[in-house]
């Protein structure tokens, strides 16, 4: 079984940063796991600033300017405020690569993102699983050494309190709560999540590939891959600007992300003891992710195209009773 999610993230050129949809849960996530890292390693957002997400230069073209000049000389009937058309260009950068240091950033904050949820997802799973102690395991993030080296948002979200400063003071101090804590967010966005994975016994974690996460046991193979492209995605203007509160559209781009995950269980899993029970969470999982990320069916969850349409509706309503009582007051006059 497989599933492809189109996820979408809006980035602003103007101020180089992310802009949360609000409800929209993958974008609030992926923005509030970029402030945390920003706030605690200045060297993350130094990548993010001195190589911007975007390395295309968007810009408006001069020869829409230099054609409007050509027409006023050739017609004096050409309307000198409002140009006959604007031409926007895309013009690759060559000095820079395709991958710049910022997509891959966000390539592992939103592979973090993605993990987090995955740890969520099977530690409820299968903390209702009877006789869990016996085919399952935690897995720790010491129990997965390649995966903190390859994935730095994790490495630093997840280490020890003790040895990270915005959390020192508070992990020294004798008046410490009851229970493991699995997580904490400060103030200033600073952020710390215990990250484990519950899998059936024997699952190893790899990558097989550049940007592909693994997990594989001898019942089952999952694999997740988070692809970016710097492509767009194609996003309503009303939506920018009434929802998402984007006020000047012409900085803003809206960046395609999409999650690929592949599950496959092999030959005879489900002949060997507790059969399927470990891995339903597969299914469960992709709903779940899919619910989480697809900026689609998060559309249809606000119900945007008949939010769309009333307010296009009232729009229509305002001008009209504009019209009307401007019309009304030119009669008063001329009376």
């Amino acid at each position: 079984m497989s599933r492809t999610v189109e996820a979408m993230l809006i980035y602003s050129r103007e101020n180089n940063s992310l802009i949360a949809v609000n409800e929209y849960s993958f974008s609030e996530e992926v923005t509030r796991t970029m402030k945390a890292i920003f706030t605690e390693n200045k060297a993350f957002q130094m990548i993010w600033e001195k190589e911007p997400l975007v390395s295309r230069s968007y810009r408006q073209n001069k020869d829409s300017e230099n054609l409007l000049e050509q027409n006023k000389q050739n017609d004096s009937s050409v309307d000198t405020e409002s140009p006959p058309f604007l031409i926007i260009t895309c013009v690759e950068d060559s000095e820079k690569s395709v991958e710049t240091k910022s997509s891959y950033l966000l390539k592992e904050i939103i592979e973090f993102v993605i993990l987090d949820r995955l740890s969520t997802h099977l530690t409820d799973y299968f903390a209702k699983l009877e006789g869990r102690e016996i085919f399952v395991k935690e897995y720790l993030r010491d129990d997965m050494p390649t995966l903190l080296l390859e994935n730095r948002i994790l490495a630093l979200l997840s280490s020890p309190l003790e040895t990270r400063a915005p959390f020192s003071e508070f992990a020294l101090s004798k008046n410490q709560p009851n229970g493991e804590i699995h997580l904490i967010i400060g103030q200033d966005g600073a952020t710390y999540r215990r990250f484990n994975l519950v899998l059936p016994k024997g699952s190893t974690v790899f990558r097989p590939e550049q940007n592909v996460l693994c997990i594989e046991n001898n019942r089952l193979s999952f694999s997740f891959k988070v692809e970016y492209s710097g492509a767009s995605y194609l996003v309503p203007n009303d939506f920018l600007f009434l929802y998402a509160g984007t006020e000047n559209i012409k900085n803003i781009d809206c960046k395609q992300i999409t999650i690929h995950i592949n599950a496959e269980l092999k030959k005879g899993a489900l002949l060997l003891p507790k059969g399927w029970s470990l891995y339903q969470w597969v299914d469960s999982f992709l709903d779940s992710i899919t619910e989480f990320s697809s900026f689609d069916l998060f559309l249809e969850k606000i119900n945007w195209n008949s939010l769309s349409a009333y307010f296009y509706i009232q729009a229509r309503l305002r001008e009209r009773r504009t019209q009307k009582l401007q019309e009304n007051i030119g009669q008063e006059e001329v009376s």
